[in-house]
């Protein structure tokens, strides 16, 4: 089942970084594909595919380009947010205390494992 090869590909964010509190995986419009921990439902869905949109409107404005990963520092979080190949975004949401090069390079490793599995789908 492809909901349980997305379901162990954010558990495996857990292991490798531990402080990770949540992640969800969503669809370009903001549909939930899959997500855990602290960021289950719509909202985080919708809000990681927004957040996506919304760098890419910023940064269009000074360059021609699109943010590949982003980090964000926030009391009292540290968020990962990364598209993979076919348009989806993952958003991974950490304790503060994480180190972003760890926090990264889970988020890195989940969104290879998720664009293997979403490019089985179709």
């Amino acid at each position: 089942m492809a909901q349980d090869g997305f379901l162990a590909a954010l558990g495996r964010l857990s292991v490798d970084c531990p402080q990770v509190e949540g992640a969800v995986l969503a669809t370009r419009e903001g549909l939930v594909l899959v997500a855990t921990g602290g960021l289950r439902g719509d909202v985080s869905a919708a809000s990681a595919a927004h957040l996506a949109d919304r760098v890419d409107q910023n940064l269009s404005l000074m360059s021609s380009t699109q943010c590949a990963e982003l980090l964000i520092w926030a009391s009292p979080s540290v968020w990962y947010l990364t598209r993979l190949a076919d348009q989806c975004v993952l958003m991974v949401c950490s304790a503060q205390t994480c180190r972003a090069g760890a926090l990264r390079l889970a988020g890195k490793n989940a969104a290879r494992q998720l664009t293997l599995l979403l490019g089985q789908m179709g």
